[in-house]
């Protein structure tokens, strides 16, 4: 029972863990295309490919830099690494 508790226990920790990664990518992303409204699955979509090491070239992320005028391959790569530089609220590296 005590088992169980701790993996229930860690499992919402490291749920709340991506959603607040994928919130300060969404975020990010949309203060930088101020002039477009993002869809977040679409935001979702391409943090996914960028988590599996995929690059700009990718189905979804493609598709975010066309919609953003202000975002390029670089940028969003720069965000990316921002947001997985930062854990529980402290700069992990740089």
């Amino acid at each position: 029972m005590r088992k169980l508790t701790l993996f229930l226990l860690l499992f919402s920790f490291e749920t709340i863990a991506a959603d607040s990664k994928m919130r300060r990518f969404q975020t990010k992303i949309q203060t930088e295309c101020q002039e477009q409204e993002v869809s977040l699955l679409l935001v979702k979509k391409s943090l996914i490919e960028l988590l599996k090491g995929e690059e700009c070239e990718a189905k979804f992320t493609s598709i975010l830099i066309k919609m953003c005028k202000n975002i390029d391959c670089q940028k969003i790569n720069q965000i990316y690494r921002e947001v997985e530089q930062i854990r529980s609220g402290s700069v992990v590296g740089d």
